[in-house]
């Protein structure tokens, strides 16, 4: 696993965390999926233009959006034509996959209705308890000091078909009326959580798939998330913890608290990992002291 800050980027902070398979460590066949989370409305130039920029570089095989794509506080008239043409300039980087935040579900149902139906519009598949299969070609590493992914007789690279689950958790399971910040687990009703977890380790197991990811956008359930057993969880929420004090981490999040665990970052989740983006945009604390908005590129060796 490695962590690296995109270098010279003074705005957006850029992790990479690298994941290869124990007794293998090739590089070819590497499954990229770039995390988003809490844009929030938030604009890093002009329509986004250097944040699109950065996930193209990425070259990403998928691209996962794990909530607070928008703010409460926003215009919806207004504000969600930005968010949504964000969005579908993303589906043209590569495919993009969403799920809720506590911001989207803030609305009201029909405001939350017509935001799916823009999303799908733009091509972006929307999880909300529901799972979609999605194939993916990976470059597959060649043997025998053959050169990498070429076909030496047709000069065509070689690739191999990768079956991807995701799976978004319904994030209105977490929703507690007037306790938005201060929530606890105690707070929510977990036997539901559970229920439904156990409904989504069913979808995994029928699958079939090379390769399980979970979104879940309030990372302090892991212990129930963990259960449902795939390979990677993606969450965000914490942005940070807001301020990160040196040898600490963050220092207030949302549901957790002050020094919060869950805020960035790898975490183990039962037999597979948690991954905690930082965020890109604030809500109503405007400030990041030591902690800058964060893109997150997982490389998965399959």
């Amino acid at each position: 696993m490695i962590l690296n800050d995109w270098p010279g980027n003074k705005i957006l902070g850029f992790s990479k965390y690298r994941f290869l398979k124990e007794g293998l460590e090739k590089e070819e066949d590497l499954l990229r999926i770039l995390h988003l989370s809490d844009l929030q409305g938030a604009s890093f130039g002009e329509n986004n233009v250097e944040l699109l920029s950065k996930v193209s570089d990425a070259k990403p095989h998928l691209i996962v959006f794990t909530g607070d794509l928008v703010d409460r506080r926003m215009h919806v008239d207004k504000d969600f034509g930005t968010a949504i043409e964000f969005m579908s300039n993303l589906k043209k980087i590569a495919p993009t996959f969403f799920s809720y935040g506590n911001h989207e579900l803030a609305f009201s149902s029909s405001t939350v209705d017509d935001l799916r139906e823009k999303l799908e519009n733009a091509g972006v598949v929307v999880l909300d308890g529901n799972s979609y299969i999605q194939e993916i070609q990976v470059s597959e590493p060649m043997n025998n000091g053959e050169q990498k992914n070429l076909d030496l007789d047709s000069g065509i690279s070689k690739f191999r078909s990768l079956r991807v689950l995701l799976t978004g958790f319904p994030e209105r399971l977490l929703m507690v009326k007037g306790k938005n910040r201060t929530k606890k687990n105690s707070d929510v009703d977990l036997k539901a959580v559970r229920c439904t977890v156990d409904e989504l380790k069913g979808k995994r197991r029928e699958s079939q798939c090379d390769i399980s990811v979970f979104l879940a956008h309030e990372p302090q359930f892991i212990e129930e998330y963990s259960v449902a057993d795939y390979d990677y969880i993606f969450s965000g929420h914490a942005h940070g913890g807001q301020i990160r004090v040196p040898f600490l981490g963050g220092l207030f999040s949302p549901g957790q608290g002050i020094l919060p665990k869950y805020t960035s970052g790898v975490h183990k989740a039962g037999d597979g990992k948690m991954i905690v983006s930082r965020g890109l945009g604030n809500s109503s604390f405007p400030i990041r002291i030591f902690n800058r908005p964060e893109i997150v590129l997982a490389e998965i060796q399959v």
